[in-house]
């Protein structure tokens, strides 16, 4: 076998995501936008949860990848609301294929024994 003939017969289509269904919290601002714009650009249908909503801007961008997108506005720090994402998700796309956990917050703190503090960790 002539490895130059099979490095030479790759594809990215070995990279496409088509069809499959992606879940990522945090997902309409920050890295999360730039994850979902991603995995849309390799063909995943995105389903974005945020406690905040962005006016469809990450809408406008994914659906221009020819994709599908669902913004679900939820705190997924509370009880039961993981359980409600994952129900969602199957109820509009029929599947989970990818999850990216991504929400978050930034704190610009330089005093690390603050951070307990903030987290309500004394």
């Amino acid at each position: 076998m002539n490895l130059k003939n099979e490095i030479k017969d790759f594809s990215l289509n070995f990279f496409s995501l088509k069809g499959k269904a992606a879940v990522i919290t945090g997902g309409n601002s920050g890295l999360g936008q730039g994850f979902a714009l991603a995995l849309a650009k390799a063909g995943a249908d995105i389903f974005a949860v945020s406690i905040a909503d962005d006016h469809d801007e990450t809408r406008t961008m994914i659906e221009a990848e020819g994709v599908k997108y669902h913004l679900m506005i939820a705190d997924i720090t509370q009880d039961g609301v993981c359980n409600e994402v994952v129900e969602a998700c199957i109820r509009t796309f029929g599947k989970i294929d990818i999850l990216m956990n991504n929400a978050g917050i930034g704190i610009n703190e330089p005093d690390v024994t603050k951070l307990q503090e903030l987290n309500g960790i004394k």
